[in-house]
């Protein structure tokens, strides 16, 4: 009957903590967990057991989901105000710049769809030499994955476009692939695509498998250089 106390603040901190991992925020994710699963049981069933003996037990349960829960509501408080309002409420939901702009589209499993999505996405976007590289190193990854996935139903994209970056999101069940360890794919628009990347994070989340590709604006003579540089290595 004490541990029922619990229930709710649990239920609230186990969704919680697989949101923040769909959002890739997993190092936030992993002290939730660390703290929700060890440290504050362990800490309060040390302190209550000595106080109420075996019912301090059952108490010491209640405490840490409460404990758990007021953390995540003082670190929202605090990235709030360490943001200055970028991220902001108990979901951290993030204020985009009012002048970027997002695609969202979902595909079914078909090369077709696939095709037609990397048009649309250098239509979508503003700088042409951008563009048209994302948008061949896009039409391949698309169609490779479709390639390794007999069972697929859909993929996922989401390219925001803003004057600062271009962060592209594919997210899908299956088999997935990682632009930058697996080397099954040999695509040179794909290799252009990771020179001039800023950042490439690779997760496998709730079962589905989510690559985002961060690209920062630059002028010509390095969005260029890096390109040149890299088929320097490559060679």
């Amino acid at each position: 009957r004490i541990f029922s106390l619990c229930l709710l603040a649990y239920s609230i901190n186990f969704l919680y903590i697989f949101y923040i991992q769909s959002i890739q925020n997993m190092k936030l994710a992993n002290i939730l967990t660390l703290l929700n699963g060890l440290v504050f049981p362990v800490i309060f069933v040390f302190i209550f057991s000595i106080i109420w003996n075996e019912n301090g037990i059952w108490f010491a349960f209640v405490v840490s989901e409460i404990a758990t829960l007021l953390v995540i509501y003082l670190y929202s408080i605090y990235l709030n105000k360490k943001t200055h309002g970028e991220y902001s409420g108990f979901f951290l939901k993030k204020h985009h710049d009012e002048n970027e702009e997002m695609l969202e589209y979902t595909i079914h499993a078909d090369e077709n769809d696939a095709l037609y999505l990397s048009q649309q996405v250098r239509d979508f976007l503003r700088d042409e030499k951008t563009a048209e590289l994302v948008s061949l190193a896009m039409k391949e990854l698309l169609i490779y994955i479709l390639e390794i996935n007999d069972n697929l139903d859909w993929i996922d994209v989401i390219v925001r476009d803003n004057d600062k970056s271009t962060i592209i999101s594919i997210k899908h069940s299956g088999i997935g692939y990682n632009p930058q360890t697996d080397t099954e794919l040999n695509s040179k628009h794909i290799d252009n695509l990771i020179s001039i990347s800023d950042n490439i994070d690779y997760s496998q989340i709730l079962g589905l498998n989510n690559t985002v590709i961060t690209i920062k604006k630059r002028d010509d003579y390095i969005f260029y250089g890096k390109k040149v540089l890299a088929e320097i290595i490559r060679f």
